[in-house]
């Protein structure tokens, strides 16, 4: 479906976003605790949250920052991904 013209604009506002829920250091793995989504859908979509949890800050983010695929890097969790996923549950 093709949006009408001016549409994309309000679903931006409507949409959310991720963001860092507090300052975040370079090299720190992304939780549920330290990102949050909200109002505007600005860089990264809430529909990517799964995506963006046990990545890395590749470099400070300050907190209220929008979150953008250039801020990330990898995955530093290690020991399995059952392991990964209870940490990140945490």
């Amino acid at each position: 479906k093709k949006g009408l013209d001016g549409e994309a604009e309000a679903l931006r506002k409507m949409g959310k976003g991720i963001y860092a829920a507090r300052d975040l250091a370079q090299g720190e793995m992304l939780t549920a605790e330290n990102v949050c989504w909200k109002s505007p859908a600005d860089g990264i979509t809430a529909a990517k949250w799964d995506s963006v949890l046990g990545k890395t800050a590749r470099v400070d983010i300050p907190e209220g920052t929008a979150l953008t695929w250039e801020d990330l890097g990898g995955v530093i969790c290690l020991g399995g991904l059952e392991k990964c996923r209870s940490l990140l549950r945490s």
